[in-house]
């Protein structure tokens, strides 16, 4: 396959499975918002900078592992009280057609439509279909990546500025926190590549560190994200990221991908997201 790396050409935006929502806006201090001695620190934000794709895939969904012992009646109950215990919530969990799934062979599917369903026993759930659609996709967008930020010196994350604020926030306010951030060459080119209404696709502040590092790390990202999503509950314990450092997203995807890979295929998987 071929990528056009002309990327303001595409007449729509790619759907990608990763999804584009994100996480909810914390708000930006004012740029002469400045914080008095004696108050609180502003808490360091990039609601303004940040696209609505995080590094891991959409907002909030959670895979939920059964075993094959489990109803199927009841598998969407047992998923929900299984994450409750885990996540207390005050919105109700919902199941999301987030598995590509057998077209034929739907029975012990849970809500199958078009090859796409929100749980079933592992082997009727197409994992390895899903992870090569996440390689493709973030293939895609690295691809797209290189031509927007080409010419421009490597950035620093966002975290590396959080960090500074954090250990004096009342000499490095974070106000100037977001602003030495978003002056990056490369990052504002990235910024104003999503400001284009033709654009192929978004290119998410949060996936700034892994783009910077090779587009086979990238792709692999992409092709170990795709399954496990925001977090994996095993065994009574749910794994998470636990940040959008690239350190910790890479601990979190090998800690899954070795329990995704040896569940046995009668295992059942459900996923949960809020509504």
């Amino acid at each position: 396959m071929a990528y056009h790396l002309y990327c303001f050409t595409f007449p729509a935006r790619a759907r990608l499975p990763d999804g584009t929502h994100g996480p909810p806006p914390h708000g930006r201090p004012a740029a002469n918002q400045a914080t008095a001695p004696g108050n609180p620190p502003h808490p360091v934000s990039l609601s303004c900078l940040e696209d609505p794709i995080p590094l891991i895939p959409p907002h909030g969904i959670v895979v939920v592992c059964l075993p094959e012992t489990t109803d199927p009646a009841s598998l969407a109950q047992a998923a929900t009280t299984a994450l409750q215990h885990a996540i207390p919530a005050t919105r109700p969990y919902t199941l999301t057609r987030h598995f590509t799934a057998s077209r034929w062979h739907q029975r012990g599917l849970l809500h199958p439509y078009r090859g796409q369903a929100a749980g079933g026993p592992v082997r009727l759930l197409n994992l390895a279909a899903m992870r090569e659609h996440g390689a493709a996709a973030y293939a895609a967008r690295w691809a797209c990546w290189r031509a927007v930020v080409a010419g421009t010196r490597p950035a620093k994350p966002f975290w590396h500025f959080e960090d500074r604020h954090r250990r004096d926030p009342f000499r490095y306010p974070a106000s100037t926190a977001a602003r030495d951030y978003a002056s990056q060459p490369r990052v504002a080119a990235m910024r104003a590549y999503n400001m284009h209404p033709r654009r192929a696709m978004l290119l998410p502040a949060t996936h700034l560190e892994a783009l910077q590092t090779t587009f086979h790390t990238y792709r692999l990202i992409g092709h170990a994200t795709a399954v496990p999503a925001n977090g994996l509950l095993y065994a009574g314990h749910l794994y998470t990221p636990g940040s959008d450092r690239l350190a910790d997203l890479q601990s979190y995807l090998e800690h899954t991908s070795s329990i995704l890979d040896a569940l046995p295929e009668t295992t059942r998987l459900v996923a949960l997201t809020h509504p």
